[in-house]
């Protein structure tokens, strides 16, 4: 799955690119995928109002992102087949990091149970009351609330920092090899 949503969240990030006409004069990766995962977040955050992030909404939406990476790359392999190597290799060594990754310290107190009530429940108003912890809605909440998908469950719930790092990673990186 680790894979397979960082292909997603590029995929979001290019169609964005395209859509709102973001110019980026070097095609980093690590800029698409902020991108991309901005574009999750405001979707995440949006639909939440809706319906609840269940297994089968999260698997889909994923899916949709990763098609369109692919339909995206298709024609432009060759342009970004470095950026495309250097962004696996990064996220391969970042790999290691999610067995290593600790886990927030209040993550069991609110973290964990805010995001877990997304994929539950539609509508998170007033819960302030019940929890502390409730009282103020993050976006890594709302981007756990995502990655809940079938067979992994909840267990995906550390990968935003991961995610983040990488892809600051891919610009700094982009960045001191430019200068």
């Amino acid at each position: 799955y680790f894979f397979f949503i960082l292909f997603s969240i590029l995929g979001f990030g290019l169609a964005s690119k395209n859509f709102f006409k973001i110019n980026l004069e070097d095609n980093c990766y690590g800029f698409i995928g902020i991108i991309g995962i901005l574009f999750i977040l405001i979707y995440s955050y949006s639909t939440n109002f809706l319906f609840e992030h269940g297994k089968i909404h999260n698997i889909l939406f994923l899916l949709l992102g990763f098609l369109l990476f692919i339909f995206y790359i298709k024609d432009k392999l060759y342009l970004y087949k470095k950026e495309l190597r250097n962004t696996l290799l990064i996220f391969l060594i970042l790999t290691c990091g999610i067995f290593i990754f600790k886990a927030h310290d209040d993550f069991g107190y609110y973290h964990f149970p805010y995001a877990y009530y997304l994929t539950e429940q539609k509508i998170i108003i007033g819960l302030g009351q019940i929890l502390q912890g409730f009282r103020t809605p993050s976006s890594i909440f709302y981007f756990n609330s995502i990655l809940y998908l079938p067979f992994a469950e909840y267990y995906l719930f550390n990968l935003f920092p991961v995610y983040i790092l990488g892809f600051s990673n891919l610009i700094l990186i982009k960045k001191i090899f430019t200068n």
